[in-house]
């Protein structure tokens, strides 16, 4: 009974409780509450690794670092957990009397750190023994937690290399469309109406949710980077929801050009709900500006009728447009990416080019 006294009283014990307690809650919001976001630990581990490698991106413009930070975060982030959790456990076994080692009290430090480290790795513990009762009681629990851990890691890892995939499927779809979002209605357009491009909408819009909902359940894909352009989330989502926002406040539309609301809302509503995903990651509207406006002379190039300059600036001037409009930005320089690079912006030909005639 003494060991126990001594056990909740001791401060290495409690304080190694605590940093078990909090590795074991990290992990668990982590991987297995779905949508919660990241847990302290990983949100922490993620943001600074990522800072990191876009730093040195900005400087040496090299896209391969950006590529190697998912895979090195996702390492950072399982490493942290066990070396967390080993220290822990440690801590816990810190308390004189604890362990033994041929039937002597154990004192070097760098011995409890590898009897813990031996125990969650399920390696044995050699010739260490623990101390007395609650003590073989807590070895239990630390080989536990370890046997856990490692489910749990591969629990992990699998299911974010195939979100990693998915997205880079669904950028890859997005790109066939067409490289910018003048590009996607220019090859739609059939002189009558855009075709085909409703039934694309619906294809895309089931798939844009199901990225949605596995960047909130595993946040970490986020800082997954393609150099591929067409395969890249953030320039692709975005062309995707500009060529939107073309069809519904640039583009006129007469009943031979408008696209079926059922096809275009739900894939609006869908980009929406990725949007709020991508906020809950702690990417906001940038104070360096938004998107620049696409250019519109393509699209009368091609025949596309559009609505007066004026109902176009009022559209573009919106609160809630400009808002996301400025969140895609943010996203775009997230993953390394400016948003003039993208497409041209708004130039002279567009701004001096006469109202449609009725």
């Amino acid at each position: 009974m003494d060991y126990v006294v001594r056990f909740f009283t001791s401060g290495s014990s409690l304080v190694g409780l605590a940093i078990v307690a909090l590795v074991i809650a990290d992990v668990a919001v982590t991987v297995l509450a779905v949508s919660s976001g990241p847990g302290p630990i990983t949100r922490i581990v993620s943001r600074t690794s990522w800072r990191v490698f876009r730093g040195l991106h900005s400087r040496l413009q090299a896209h391969s670092l950006l590529r190697a930070a998912g895979p090195v975060i996702v390492v950072a982030i399982v490493m942290s957990w066990l070396l967390l959790m080993i220290v822990g456990w440690g801590l816990v076994f810190g308390q004189e009397g604890s362990l033994l080692e041929d039937g002597e009290a154990l004192t070097p430090a760098w011995g409890r750190i590898h009897y813990a480290a031996a125990l969650i790795l399920g390696r044995g513990t050699g010739g260490f023994t623990p101390g007395s009762g609650v003590w073989r009681f807590a070895e239990q629990l630390a080989a536990l937690t370890g046997v856990a851990f490692i489910g749990v890691a591969i629990a992990y890892v699998l299911p974010v290399i195939n979100a990693v995939v998915h997205k880079r499927k669904v950028a890859a779809t997005i790109s066939a469309l067409g490289g910018d979002p003048t590009e996607i209605l220019e090859r739609a357009y059939n002189g009558r109406d855009f075709g085909d491009l409703d039934l694309h909408l619906i294809a895309l819009t089931p798939e844009i949710a199901l990225v949605a909902q596995r960047h909130l359940a595993y946040p970490v894909v986020a800082y997954f980077h393609s150099d591929d352009r067409s395969t890249a989330l953030a320039p692709s989502i975005t062309v995707l929801d500009e060529s939107l926002t073309l069809l519904e406040h640039v583009v006129d539309d007469p009943p031979a050009l408008a696209l079926e609301r059922s096809a275009m809302a739900p894939c609006r509503a869908t980009v929406t709900t990725f949007l709020r995903a991508v906020e809950s990651m702690g990417i906001h509207v940038a104070d360096s500006g938004g998107l620049p406006r696409p250019g519109v002379a393509r699209l009368r190039s091609a025949g596309i009728p559009l609505r007066p300059n004026e109902e176009q600036e009022e559209a573009y001037a919106g609160e809630e447009l400009a808002n996301r409009r400025g969140l895609l930005a943010a996203f775009l320089r997230h993953d390394g990416a400016e948003p003039a690079e993208l497409f041209t912006s708004l130039d002279a030909e567009d701004v001096e080019q006469p109202e449609r005639e009725e």
